[in-house]
């Protein structure tokens, strides 16, 4: 079996100078609702950045993360591109602790249903250890079988 990453989060973030913290609630109304309403689901924020996350405390599964995450944001996501047009970088940011060789698996489903959002992606990774690996590259190399 492959080992995976560890704890993952799913986030939608709106950064940038443009990312007026009640500009952004305005547009994605009721995701602060909904975020104090399910255990796994927050929302923070600070100067110029926002965050809805679904993490590991709603499911440790990626796809349902994932699936969560989406249903929030498919109805919302004309004024998503309303914030992205007025200069803020909106995104998909999957997270998670990785070791060597350690892999993020989530559906095709999945992936056609970030696809189909039309956001960027993006995968932030930290390490187990808190050590690089010799190899930076390393993660890439397929396990070898006994």
């Amino acid at each position: 079996m492959t080992a995976v990453w560890g704890p993952v989060a799913t986030s939608l973030t709106v950064t940038g100078a443009g990312a007026d913290v009640q500009a952004v609630e305005r547009a994605l109304d009721p995701v602060r609702a909904a975020a104090e309403e399910r255990p796994g689901m927050s929302v923070r924020y600070g100067p110029d950045e926002w965050a809805f996350t679904v993490d590991a405390l709603f499911s440790a599964d990626p796809d349902e993360q994932i699936a969560a995450l989406a249903a929030l944001v498919e109805p919302r996501i004309d004024r998503i591109g309303d914030l992205a047009r007025s200069g803020c970088l909106v995104r998909i940011d999957v997270s998670g602790t990785v070791g060597t060789r350690e892999r993020l698996v989530f559906s095709a489903r999945s992936a056609e249903r970030l696809a189909a959002l039309g956001l960027p992606l993006s995968f932030t990774t930290l390490m187990k250890d808190g050590i690089p690996s010799e190899d930076p590259l390393a993660w890439l190399d397929p396990p070898r079988s006994s």
